[in-house]
């Protein structure tokens, strides 16, 4: 791809729209602004013009050019400091104000008390005669909360077990219980509550949970539903099955049962479920599973490619 020299110098359309861009750049993609400015590119900036511009990218030859369509955004606030935009599920656009006094190329002390390491500010724009998108409620839940990562890697933290409505299950062939090193996630319970036709399979209960030291378990119960099937359609119209599990602890992938139950689970999901053999799917290795512990170590790096196998 080839942009134009006029984008690389920030020269977005003509000369009164020239700005210095800072780290805040997005392209539109969102249904639930107008199909016109769809690709359209919105740019943050803090020196000089406060705010963001937003360009209509047209292609023009192998590069594209811009013109610009607006300012979606302008601010007499003289710390206003829009540094990131991004576009959330419901395709609405936040956009974050570091809202900082000190802005430039060190021309201030680093530890300048007029340095604010703690506040800034967080604006969501929608478009009122347009409806948000709402998420497809495909696993069964989102993100709540957790009990804590108590001993992280060093000890097991959640004890794992069957539900007994399920011990005919196929999912569950070959299932033993087991301590498992995943937190344990809330799903169920309080003010939550797990969507649609959503079957738990395997319960888990928090042996150490921070919620139970903050006096919370009245909101977040230290058993949860750990794996769970549902059903989902789509805009197809064809139902699909769905298998969803909260473990997910490196460590725990090195207990044969959740690579069973993991397995069992995708050969469900496929409807082949009459090919899971009574003690489950084999998950015997070749080689001995090292992985680190959570997030990446010194064994395993960020960037590496996996590479064939001879």
């Amino acid at each position: 791809m080839v942009i134009k020299e006029s984008i690389l110098q920030y020269k977005y359309g003509d000369e009164a729209h020239r700005v210095r861009p800072t780290s805040g750049m997005e392209f539109i993609s969102s249904s639930h602004f107008p199909d016109e400015v769809q690709g359209d590119m919105l740019l943050a900036n803090s020196i000089w013009f406060l705010g963001l511009k937003q360009h209509q990218m047209m292609e023009d030859g192998t590069g594209y050019t811009s013109k610009h369509r607006q300012d979606l955004i302008t601010s007499n606030d003289p710390n206003f400091r829009p540094v990131e935009m991004v576009f959330a599920p419901d395709s609405s656009l936040y956009i974050v104000d570091w809202h900082s006094v000190l802005i430039g190329h060190m021309q201030h002390n680093a530890r300048d008390s007029l340095r604010d390491y703690v506040h800034g500010r967080i604006y969501r724009i929608t478009y009122p005669s347009r409806p948000l998108v709402k998420p497809a409620k495909v696993f069964g839940q989102q993100w709540i909360t957790h009990h804590g990562h108590f001993d992280d890697g060093k000890f097991p933290v959640t004890d794992i077990s069957i539900v007994k409505s399920q011990t005919k299950n196929p999912i569950l062939n070959g299932f033993e219980e087991f301590e498992a090193y995943s937190w344990l996630y809330h799903v169920d319970g309080g003010d939550w509550k797990l969507q649609g036709d959503s079957e738990p399979l395997l319960m888990g209960h928090s042996t150490k949970s921070q919620h139970e030291i903050d006096g919370d378990l009245d909101k977040f119960s230290l058993d949860n539903p750990v794996a769970w099937t549902k059903s989902y359609t789509g805009n197809s119209g064809n139902n699909a099955r769905v298998f969803f599990a909260t473990l997910g602890h490196p460590y725990d992938f090195k207990i044969p049962v959740v690579r069973k139950i993991a397995m069992n689970g995708i050969y469900w999901a496929l409807g082949k479920e009459g090919e899971i053999p009574e003690d489950g799917v084999n998950v015997v290795l070749d080689e001995p599973f090292l992985p680190n512990n959570s997030g990446f170590g010194q064994k395993f790096k960020k960037n590496q490619k996996p590479t064939q196998i001879q």
